[in-house]
């Protein structure tokens, strides 16, 4: 099985039935123990399984709206749970112990990414909000 998919992102973010691939990335997942990984490009979305030092720990890659948010105590539920209106997501990685639901054919890919956060921040489950640089900030 290949570890890595690259998708448009209309497929991302349409219908799982559209692409019936990501099944065989779920499955494969729940037989390596390898986490899943999306990851936002201009023209496609990456799709890969790969290996998390910390198994627990969901991670979300992207950009805080503000730079005062980066302050934002991640131990709390609340602050969890407002995350997606204090970071710009542009990848997300899913260990596969915190895979508590896997969709449904009318939902699309990126539902099934966001709402393993969603279960995962209502469980108080360990998030780390990585920002990313940007040319022009060092």
């Amino acid at each position: 099985m290949n570890k890595v998919h690259k998708i448009d992102s209309a497929v991302f973010f349409g219908p799982a039935a559209a692409w019936d691939g990501f099944r065989d990335i779920q499955l494969g997942a729940i037989q390596s123990g390898l986490a899943l990984e999306a990851s936002m490009q201009s023209d496609h979305v990456r799709l890969a399984l790969v290996e998390r030092p910390n198994n627990s720990e969901i991670e979300i890659l992207g950009n805080w709206r503000s730079p005062d948010f980066g302050a934002a105590d991640m131990k709390s539920v609340a602050v969890k749970l407002m995350m997606p209106f204090l970071f710009r997501t542009s990848a997300v990685t899913l260990p596969v112990d915190q895979i508590f639901t896997y969709g449904e054919s009318y939902r699309s890919i990126a539902d099934f990414f966001m709402r393993n956060v969603f279960l995962g921040a209502c469980r108080n489950t360990p998030i780390a909000c990585v920002a990313q640089t940007i040319a022009g900030d060092r």
